[in-house]
Parts: structure tokens; C-alpha cells; sequence
């Protein structure tokens, strides 16, 4: 008995958002306090700190005066900010990351090309997770968790950050290498939902049965994986022949 009430207590904070959250941060601080001053850095790595404050600062707002719901507008322009916000926030955090410290961005070595190839996957996913929302009228809290299914794809497979942390002596920081990405892609899709009123998101309730957490989970990672495959066959390689980019050699 006092087994599975331990296991509901767990399960219950590992649903909790700001968990996760802190999680991010305490990983977030690890890195920058280790961080090789010989690794290439982008000038504008600060606005990660800022992006995450903003996330943080948002959630609080919310659940302290409730802020999306006072925001009046109509159900197609709240779709329209959801895509426009989501892609924002996707190009504030492209904007820390770079591959030489000389370009901007993690797609390609150079800026131009970086922010090019990076419209074919961020514009899908905004649009793929609104129609997620759309359909199953998920709240802040489940999409939070989508974004960490969906962040699952890259940390897993596509740049194998968390799967090489697993496998690494470091293994004991995977919890945190896995909050941090889910916050990231958290703050892709969930952080519009601060103040953009979910409900105006939402469609015709067609499937009526809860959604688990670890749905939303599986869910988001087989989403990302099949964006990001399309990615790598279709759309990356459509858009560096459209604008006839560089080749990409980090």
C-alpha cells in the first residue's frame, strides 16, 4: 500500500510543470558554470536566460491572475498568434546557438542558411502542434508534455545529445539533459498558451476520453520523428536548392 501511494505521489510531481522547470535550470546552470571556453559560443547565447525568464515569469503570471483569459480575441486570430508566437520563441533560441561561433544558428555553419533551413521544420511543427491542440483540446499542461515527447526525437536520434548522455559516464544527468530540452521545447509550443486563451484553440471535442500523460509523451516523440525525417528528406534539402545554400559542413 505504502508502495503504490509512493508511486501516485511520483507520478503526480512528475506531472508537475514547474518540476520540470527547475529541473531545466539547475541543468542550465551545470552547463554554463562547465562550459569550454574553446566551444564555439553565439554573441547572443544570453537570450536563452531570457527566453526561459520569460517562460517562468509567464507561468507564474498565469496561475496568478489568470492573463490568457483576459486577452479578447477571435478563435482564427488566436490560431494565427499561436503559430506567430510559437515560431518566435523557436527563432529566439536559434539565434543561441551556433556551430563555428561565427555563423548564427544550429541548422548550418552559416547565418543565412541556418534561419532558411530552420523554417522548414519550426513552421511545421507550430502548425502540427496547433491542430494537436485543436483536436484534443489539450490545456498548457499537456502540451508542455507533448513538447517533451517531441524534444525526445532530437535528443534521441537526430542530434543524440540525451542518448550520448545516457551512454556517457554522465549518465546521472540525463533526467536533467531531458527537463532541459523539454522546457526548450516547451517554450516552442506551450509558452504561447500564457497568453493566448487555450479554449479559443480548441475544436469540435471528437474524441472524448482523457489524454494520459504519457500519451502526450509518445505522441509528441512520434510527431517529431516524423517531422524531422521529413525534414531531413524533403524540406532541408528543398530549401537548400530553392536558395542554392552552402553546403553544410559544421
Amino acid at each position: 500500500m505504502k508502495a503504490m501511494k509512493a508511486i501516485r505521489f511520483l507520478g503526480r510531481q512528475l506531472r508537475d510543470v514547474p518540476l520540470w522547470v527547475a529541473l531545466s535550470v539547475i541543468f542550465s546552470l551545470i552547463s554554463q558554470a562547465n562550459h569550454d571556453e574553446a566551444s564555439p559560443r553565439s554573441p547572443f547565447d544570453i537570450l536563452e536566460a531570457l527566453l526561459f525568464l520569460l517562460m517562468i515569469t509567464g507561468i507564474w503570471a498565469a496561475r496568478r491572475f489568470g492573463f490568457a483569459s483576459r486577452i479578447a480575441m477571435s478563435r482564427r486570430a488566436a490560431a494565427a498568434a499561436y503559430i506567430v508566437l510559437s515560431w518566435t520563441a523557436a527563432m529566439i533560441y536559434e539565434l543561441t546557438l551556433t556551430q563555428n561561433g561565427e555563423g548564427i544558428g544550429g541548422m548550418h555553419p552559416d547565418t543565412t542558411a541556418s534561419f532558411l533551413l530552420a523554417q522548414g521544420i519550426y513552421l511545421p511543427a507550430a502548425v502540427t502542434s496547433l491542430m494537436v491542440i485543436r483536436w484534443f483540446r489539450l490545456s498548457f499542461r499537456d502540451v508542455f508534455f507533448f513538447a517533451a515527447g517531441f524534444s525526445l526525437a532530437e535528443g534521441l536520434i537526430f542530434t543524440g545529445v540525451l542518448l550520448a548522455t545516457i551512454l556517457s559516464p554522465l549518465v546521472v544527468l540525463s533526467p536533467l539533459t531531458f527537463a532541459y530540452y523539454a522546457f526548450v521545447y516547451g517554450c516552442f509550443f506551450a509558452m504561447p498558451l500564457l497568453v493566448i486563451d487555450e479554449r479559443l484553440l480548441w475544436g469540435a471535442p471528437w474524441y472524448r476520453r482523457k489524454i494520459a500523460t504519457w500519451q502526450l509523451v509518445i505522441g509528441g516523440f512520434l510527431i517529431g520523428v516524423v517531422l524531422s525525417v521529413l525534414w531531413g528528406l524533403v524540406l532541408g534539402p528543398l530549401i537548400a536548392a530553392l536558395f542554392d545554400l552552402p553546403p553544410n559542413h559544421p
